[in-house]
């Protein structure tokens, strides 16, 4: 696989150093955190979008399909995690507050909502409703999202309510399923959350269950 433009290593004689050529590798693995050294240089996420719509090119000519399904057998598990990673950066979901998507380290931690604020429709389509959410883990960490969904109000209420993995929870945005069909599509653009207009999202549901009767 050749080497997208733009990727680069730190030498302190010389400062940033560009690299160039290809990469030769018998098989893709899966590794542990703790099993992987820290990166010479940080990929900006042009770079990992290019890589990807460089194996899916590669993967509409029979002869790499073959080499790939021989020599690296779980090459397309891996590289739809590294897609969905793709996907949840371009979104910022999972990001903190200095912008660093943890997504990728934190796709199977289960994560439930805790707060809901609803921010209308979309201007662009009133199918859309956008709410921001308060997304926390097992150990209390939180993260903020606003999702763009199609659901009513009660369907959130029973949906939303339960506990779902960092992955399923992507999938409730329908904006990941625009971009899964093309990275480079226009999304839907959210209006910021107001900090003092959240509720608990047991209110929610409460206030929910109160407009059905």
């Amino acid at each position: 696989m050749r080497i997208p433009n733009g990727v680069s290593y730190f030498k302190r004689s010389k400062g940033e150093v560009p690299i160039d050529g290809v990469i030769k590798t018998e098989r893709i693995e899966f590794f542990d955190d703790d099993e992987i050294s820290k990166p010479l240089t940080s990929v900006n996420l042009d770079t990992k979008i290019e890589v990807l719509e460089r194996y899916k090119n590669t993967m509409g000519i029979p002869y790499f399909i073959r080499k790939m399904n021989e020599e690296s057998p779980g090459h397309k598990e891996a590289m739809q995690t590294f897609e969905r990673a793709i996907i949840a950066e371009k979104l910022g979901f999972l990001a903190t507050d200095l912008g660093e998507c943890k997504y990728e380290h934190m796709e199977d931690f289960v994560l439930k909502v805790y707060k809901i604020q609803s921010l209308g429709q979309s201007n662009s389509n009133k199918r859309i409703h956008f709410y921001s959410v308060e997304l926390t883990d097992e150990n209390r960490d939180s993260f903020f999202y606003t999702f763009a969904t199609m659901k009513k109000p009660n369907q959130i209420a029973r949906d939303w309510g339960k506990s779902k993995t960092a992955a399923d929870w992507l999938r409730e945005d329908e904006r990941f399923y625009i971009l899964k069909k093309n990275l480079h599509k226009h999304i839907y653009v959210p209006p910021l959350p107001h900090p003092n207009k959240y509720m608990s999202f047991s209110i929610f549901q409460q206030r929910t269950q109160g407009m059905e009767r």
